[in-house]
């Protein structure tokens, strides 16, 4: 399987945002801690997560916009694939 082909320090980023938790527990894999995926141009939405991430809580917090959220997550998601060492493309 793919959690016992790469090493405990992968970093997940998918838009099945339920196997953020599976992928963590099992294989101690980070991720970017997202309970829903949205994609603005379809207007399309997926989901699975109920609890929120420390980072939308503290954006929150900080009054930034879900927006401006939205942007910084991806890109710090973008940033970590390319200064990663190794990307593995799945469909």
């Amino acid at each position: 399987s793919l959690g016992e082909f790469l090493l405990s320090d992968a970093y997940l980023v998918t838009i099945q945002v339920s196997w953020f938790d599976w992928f963590t527990e099992n294989y101690n894999w980070t991720n970017p801690g997202w309970h829903e995926v949205k994609h603005s141009v379809l207007r399309k939405k997926w989901g699975g997560r109920e609890e929120r991430s420390d980072l939308e809580r503290r954006a929150e917090e900080r009054g930034l916009s879900e927006k401006d959220l939205q942007n910084l997550m991806l890109w710090s998601d973008w940033y970590s694939m390319i200064v990663a060492k190794r990307v593995i493309h799945t469909h």
